[in-house]
């Protein structure tokens, strides 16, 4: 059985919240540029960036991309780390965390299988 853990509102608050820690730490938008890792990662970043073109209407766009990390991934192990986290989800090797957008998926959600349940 999954468990809820973010739903529609919760997630679009942590890209807004990602959004300006970005633009607090860089100091703007300039030489912006913001790396998803597929699928999901990729639309993430995007949103992360139109969020940024929100919130600075008249700076220089921040541009969206990819990174494949396909041929270097273990259980949550990238050769890479985050810099800005939403959300800190502790989990185990049994567990799995589902990430739903609603550009793949019909909706948004963030949700948890497996484990001791």
């Amino acid at each position: 059985m999954a468990r809820a853990v973010l739903n529609q509102a919760d997630i679009s608050r942590a890209l807004t919240r990602i959004s300006h820690e970005i633009l607090e730490s860089n100091r703007g938008s300039s030489d912006l540029v913001l790396l998803g890792i597929p699928t999901r990662g990729v639309i993430l970043a995007r949103r992360i960036a139109e969020t940024i073109a929100r919130i600075e209407p008249d700076a220089a766009p921040a541009l969206a991309g990819a990174l494949d990390v396909t041929m270097y991934r273990g259980h949550r192990e990238f050769p890479i780390r985050a810099d800005f986290v939403g959300k800190n989800l502790p989990s185990s090797t049994r567990e799995r965390i589902n990430v739903r957008l609603a550009e793949i998926d019909g909706d948004d959600a963030v949700t948890i299988d497996g484990g001791d349940e």
